[in-house]
């Protein structure tokens, strides 16, 4: 057997060296790859926790859109939107996703008198199944609904009402007041609640149930 001259040993003993070096500089690239990817899943999860959800209505500029969501049995506490004006036919929310489920939609107009109530937007009147139309002279004649929307799991959605102005009995004479429903029945959830010419109304938070 030939003897390792130091010369060869120094030569293996640099080549040793300059793999441990590529293999560490491997290594680092590797983990920093896995970690921007690991950020990158981060960052969609956290934009899939939120839902960006636009409301849709004709002929109500200047009205006033509150989104609320209160769940019965849900651990979490409930939660309310900023109120926003509709402009341009629209008024856009940022919702967290697991509040869709059982979101209500609170809606004031310019022309509303001492109702002494909330009105609220029907997602379905009782009899209609999810996806069948209703317009205004049948939903005038409705005697029970629900305001509860069964959610959504998507990033973006959005929801198209109608509002129309009506006379309604208000706290101490008739007054102007307003009819807000889906003209397209949405997914929904109970309670049911009467209603009065297809009018929802509300002094309090619609407890819903899923």
């Amino acid at each position: 057997m030939k003897k390792t001259t130091g010369r060869a040993r120094r030569a293996l003993a640099a080549a040793i060296a300059l793999g441990a070096g590529l293999s560490l500089a491997f290594a680092g690239t590797t983990g920093a790859q896995a970690q921007g990817r690991a950020q990158g899943q981060a960052q969609e999860q956290a934009r899939a926790q939120n839902t960006v959800l636009t409301v849709k209505v004709r002929s109500c500029e200047g009205c006033e859109v509150t989104l609320i969501s209160y769940l019965k049995g849900s651990e979490d506490d409930g939660w309310t939107s900023s109120p926003q004006t509709i402009r341009n036919g629209k008024a856009a929310f940022v919702v967290p996703t697991a509040k869709t489920r059982g979101l209500s939609v609170a809606v004031r107009t310019p022309w509303e008198g001492h109702l002494g109530y909330d009105t609220m937007a029907v997602m379905r009147y009782q009899g209609l199944k999810a996806g069948e139309r209703i317009g205004f002279n049948r939903a005038r004649t409705m005697e029970r609904a629900s305001g509860c929307w069964a959610g959504t799991d998507e990033p973006q959605a959005s929801l198209r009402i109608k509002v129309r102005r009506v006379t309604l009995q208000g706290v101490h004479e008739k007054v102007p007041g307003q009819i807000v429903w889906m003209p397209t029945t949405q997914d929904w959830l109970r309670p049911i609640y009467p209603v009065f010419g297809g009018v929802l109304g509300g002094q309090d938070v619609i407890l819903c149930r899923g």
